[in-house]
């Protein structure tokens, strides 16, 4: 007799919900990388290759903060060693190189990962531009009793709704970064039915 061991697949990634789910991308403070299996043993600050494409910047390992949790194979990246604990205004591209990250059984991913997604002070509702939309959200919620309070418009992240958060947009006012296509997180990059696109899914539902 002989026992058939399953066969494993290489693991997989996705990009996560951004800032816990929220529209706002006017502060962002952690990203979450969801991975298909247990890869917390090859894992690590230095694989995270962000570069800012506005500017041109790449974030160095030292920046970033990075913990696993094994109960759900999620990463989170934070970002302990940047001004405020947050990312600068600009467009992002996230990269892990296919060789960097293995499974218990060592396989790699099949390709290099790469996604993007934006930061822009004042923008509410995360399309990219900073206008009387996010203006009139900010200005609203300052309005509203405390329980009713939508953390989401909170700009500045100090736990207040108050003009501190208006000033964020108008700051700000009328800027626009670009969309930058297929790789963009926020336009739909992966594929029906792949399996991107289901840890996608995941992802969205979790939030």
């Amino acid at each position: 007799p002989f026992t058939v061991k399953p066969a494993n697949p290489p693991p997989i990634t996705a990009l996560g919900a951004i800032n816990g789910g929220m529209l706002q991308r006017s502060r962002l403070s952690a990203l979450t990388l969801i991975f298909s299996e247990n890869v917390a043993a090859s894992l690590t600050a230095s694989d995270i290759v962000l570069r800012n494409l506005t500017t041109g910047v790449t974030v160095t390992p030292d920046k970033l903060a990075l913990s696993f949790d094994p109960a759900t194979n999620l990463a989170t990246v934070t970002f302990p060693g940047l001004a405020s604990q947050r990312l600068p205004d600009g467009l992002y591209r996230v990269r892990i190189e296919a060789a960097s990250v293995t499974d218990a059984e060592g396989k790699s991913l099949t390709e290099d990962w790469i996604r993007d997604f934006h930061v822009l002070t004042g923008d509410s509702n995360g399309d990219r531009a900073t206008n009387d939309l996010d203006l009139y959200r900010a200005w609203q919620e300052r309005l509203k009793g405390a329980a009713a309070h939508d953390a989401n418009n909170d700009l500045n992240g100090d736990g207040k709704f108050d003009d501190a958060d208006v000033d964020q947009v108008r700051g700000n006012y009328r800027k626009r970064l670009p969309i930058l296509g297929g790789l963009s997180s926020e336009a739909g990059g992966a594929a029906s039915g792949s399996a991107f696109a289901l840890l996608s899914a995941r992802s969205s539902s979790e939030a």
